[in-house]
């Protein structure tokens, strides 16, 4: 398909986009031509309304905006405003969403032997929520997740993914701490794991 001319006429992308953000489990269910025809969608539209905005900047630079937005936040405010269904920071919003999921795709078919259905998702998820140091964090997610059935694959195998995949800083991460399913450090974080499972589960209608 070449750039700029998509399949897909612009009201069902634009449907499309609406049901995501209403329910974004809804994206699990568009393949990878769908998907990469919504960015370019959202291209089109982002220059659209960059184009809008920058006319209000242009034309209304005596236009009295509110306090919070000055001295230097005019944009914000427009890119707030200005809207066509979905404004310009709610655009930028999906595109990273699936951006996100075509990434998370790919990462899945590298590591089929690791992960479980749902699982690369779910650490991911937990990824983003869960703080700690780089060794105890990790190792706790394992013992979890593999608790969980959500993981399958051998130590060295996580420990490989998660230094190719995850921002780790220079730490190299080339052990697991010596944490078991039973120790303190892990049942002080397991009713919190616990707890982003279920939201999890919620997010992406999984029963």
């Amino acid at each position: 398909m070449a750039k700029g001319i998509l399949k897909t006429d612009y009201h069902t992308l634009q449907t499309y986009l609406i049901e995501i953000a209403e329910i974004p489990a809804r994206l699990n269910r568009c393949d990878i031509v769908l998907k990469n025809e919504l960015l370019e969608h959202i291209d089109i539209r982002i220059d659209s309304l960059l184009k809008t905005i920058n006319e209000r900047l242009l034309l209304d630079k005596d236009y009295s905006y509110p306090v919070e937005y000055l001295p230097n936040k005019q944009f914000e405010y427009w890119g707030e405003r200005v809207s066509c269904v979905f404004n310009y920071y709610e655009l930028l919003k999906l595109k990273g969403f699936i951006k996100q999921s075509i990434e998370v795709k790919t990462q899945k078919n590298r590591y089929t032997d690791l992960f479980n259905e749902n699982g690369l998702e779910l650490f991911n998820y937990i990824n983003e929520s869960f703080e700690g140091a780089i060794t105890v964090k990790y190792t706790i997610m394992l013992h979890f997740l593999r608790y969980k059935n959500y993981i399958k694959g051998t130590n060295t195998r996580y420990l490989e993914f998660v230094r190719f995949n995850c921002d780790l800083g220079k730490i190299k991460f080339s052990r697991l701490d010596d944490i078991q399913i039973n120790d303190e450090k892990y049942l002080k974080q397991e009713s919190f794991l616990t707890d982003l499972l279920k939201d999890f589960k919620h997010l992406n209608g999984i029963e």
